[in-house]
């Protein structure tokens, strides 16, 4: 394939989403989680300064991860209603309020789940698939 083609390719692809599984009160509910593009997540991450000594802010991300994360989940995060698995489903926004309700809620398992979704589809899916390009 040519640059023009796979740019095309890229440009009309499906937008990449990970599911996560949430418990409350006793009932389970799925959020889905969808990838930023490139620019939204460079300018999103702007915004979440690295806390001074976090070493995974100052070593690792270069950001504050956890603040940037519960942003973005409050762009891109979707409630499904219905079975997550049914290519047809339902996908509920929730109000910036209904998510910090939703987080203060949930334990923190759930949230280092919904961190680590919205990091995976934004920074290490798509460096996974470079490294795997080179090693190719």
């Amino acid at each position: 394939m040519s640059f023009e083609e796979d740019l095309k390719a890229a440009r009309e692809a499906p937008i990449e989403y990970e599911d996560v599984p949430i418990e409350l009160n006793g009932h389970l509910y799925t959020f889905r989680f969808l990838q930023l593009s490139g620019p939204e997540w460079a300018a999103e991450s702007d915004l979440h300064p690295a806390r001074p000594g976090v070493l995974l802010d100052t070593k690792v991300t270069g950001y504050n991860l956890r603040t940037l994360c519960m942003a973005v989940a409050k762009k891109t995060g979707r409630r499904i209603e219905g079975n997550p698995d049914d290519a047809d489903v339902t996908l509920v926004e929730l109000s910036p309020e209904e998510w910090d309700d939703l987080y203060r809620a949930i334990p923190g398992n759930a949230k280092v789940r919904i961190d680590d979704a919205i990091w995976s589809l934004n920074e290490a899916r798509p460096q996974a698939r470079v490294d795997a390009l080179k090693k190719g």
